[in-house]
């Protein structure tokens, strides 16, 4: 077998060599041949939009049977969310549905299994879609003889389009494409409700229908988490002075500055800021009634990992609201604890929290 890539611009690259081979075989008369799904790493030859060539020359005497070649592409985007991905694949040749020339063999034996491994977080996920690819799967003679499913769950009968032609399908963030008459078979399907923290399966199943599963990919996209430690506002009475005490991120941020909530009609803010702990060393002083004056800025990004506590030191002057508790759980989440104020006049309390947003 000789593979080649010819680019957009017109290069042509030759005898790329094979990075991976998964190869199958059914010893059933009519089928005993030699089955396989063959991965070359393209990367270098991929520069940007266009169309590429894939060219594939047998140089035996045999007589092979390709199914249409496929090239799988992953980009980064900054503009869409965070996501995790899997991708598997191989080649597992299923001939189930009792065929008399594939060894009688049943559905329940005839089921290729793909693992996605790992932990999710299923609190942050936003949608999971799952995609499989499998040559020669539901070809227009033999309809319902081929089966999806994820974490046992059947996802539906005959659900592979592309025998003839897969055409443009697009599902969250994933495109699969092609044209001619390629036979194979693809299918986009939104997993989300069925998705668990961890041991995610998809299974496909044949019935009859003979076909080689060859990939199965899981993309998993989060809800973006805001970048924001923010106590919520607070009220009266308040009166500057110097608070010390422990905050606990509920998830991981990276800010750059404080703001300071004041009461109403007052110049209430921060004058200086000092959060130290767990590998952090920061401080922000105030410049004065001029520009953004609630605002504190750090001289440069400082991260907060979540559930880590850092020590705060903060002071304030004029009137800025003020949470009466000695406990807090903030808008995002997160916790705020109160060691101790000392307001202006040198009294101490241990249930005055300043507040306060950090993002």
């Amino acid at each position: 077998m000789q593979v080649q890539i010819t680019t957009p611009e017109g290069s042509t690259y030759q005898d790329l060599p094979l990075e991976k081979s998964y190869n199958d075989r059914k010893c059933f008369p009519g089928f005993n041949n030699l089955w396989g799904t063959y991965a070359f790493n393209v990367t270098p030859y991929i520069r940007g939009s266009g169309t590429y060539t894939v060219t594939v020359r047998e140089l035996g005497s045999g007589r092979p049977c390709y199914a249409g070649r496929g090239i799988t592409l992953v980009y980064e985007d900054d503009s869409m969310p965070v996501c995790e991905y899997w991708i598997n694949e191989g080649a597992d040749v299923l001939m189930g549905g009792r065929r008399v020339d594939g060894g009688e063999l049943s559905l329940e034996e005839c089921i290729n299994t793909a693992s996605f491994p790992g932990v999710i977080d299923l609190k942050r996920v936003s949608t999971a879609t799952l995609a499989v690819v499998s040559p020669w799967s539901d070809n227009p003679w033999e309809e319902g003889r081929n089966i999806l499913y994820f974490n046992g769950i059947e996802l539906g009968r005959s659900v592979y389009s592309g025998y003839q032609s897969i055409g443009d399908v697009s599902l969250n963030g994933i495109r699969m494409t092609g044209s001619g008459y390629s036979q194979v078979g693809v299918n986009l399907s939104e997993v989300t409700s069925h998705l668990t923290a961890n041991g995610n399966v998809a299974g496909q199943g044949d019935n009859g229908d003979s076909m080689m599963p060859s990939n199965a990919f899981l993309v998993v996209e989060y809800v973006e988490e805001a970048s924001v430690f923010d106590t919520g506002p607070g009220t009266y009475p308040s009166i500057s002075g110097t608070h010390r005490g422990y905050i606990t991120p509920g998830h991981t941020i990276t800010v750059t500055h404080l703001y300071t909530y004041p009461c109403a009609g007052t110049g209430g803010h921060a004058e200086s800021v000092w959060i130290y702990g767990d590998d952090v060393d920061v401080n922000a002083t105030w410049n004065g009634y001029q520009g953004d004056w609630h605002t504190l800025e750090f001289p440069y990004h400082v991260t907060l990992l979540a559930n880590h506590t850092y020590t705060y030191t903060l002071q304030t002057g004029s009137y800025p609201q003020i949470i009466h508790k000695q406990n807090h759980t903030t808008v995002d989440g997160s916790t705020i604890t109160c060691e101790e104020f000392i307001d202006a006049t040198g009294k101490r309390y241990t249930s005055w929290i300043p507040a306060f947003k950090l993002a």
